[in-house]
């Protein structure tokens, strides 16, 4: 109708493209991107570098992914960012005290 706003429709599929049209000159299309969830970085940590600080990001891992399912995407980012911090910390923390064991059992040999 003439002088009456453009109406937008939306519909999606997580994952998918989204497509928002108006008038017919007008088109914007934006990416749906999922939070990583960091669920095979959170086992690794866990199993190979530091144990708590990796069960507690295999945690978040997994809210990530349950709040994905329910389409709870500001939640999602926040558990995925945590989940990476976790992950990360539990790496340098692992590499460390691997470090640190191979440079005391170097040093023992040598005296």
């Amino acid at each position: 109708q003439p002088g009456s706003l453009p109406t937008y429709s939306v519909s999606y599929n997580p994952g998918q493209n989204v497509v928002v049209t108006g008038l017919p000159t007008e088109a914007v299309a934006m990416q749906l991107i999922h939070p990583c969830t960091y669920l095979g970085c959170s086992i690794f940590t866990m199993l190979c570098c530091f144990l708590p600080i990796g069960i507690a990001a295999l945690v978040f891992s997994m809210k990530t992914q349950g709040a994905i399912l329910q389409n709870e995407y500001h939640k999602a980012t926040r558990f995925s960012r945590m989940a990476l911090t976790l992950n990360t910390a539990a790496t340098v923390l692992g590499l460390t005290i691997i470090a640190l064991i191979i440079m005391i059992v170097v040093l023992g040999r040598k005296h």
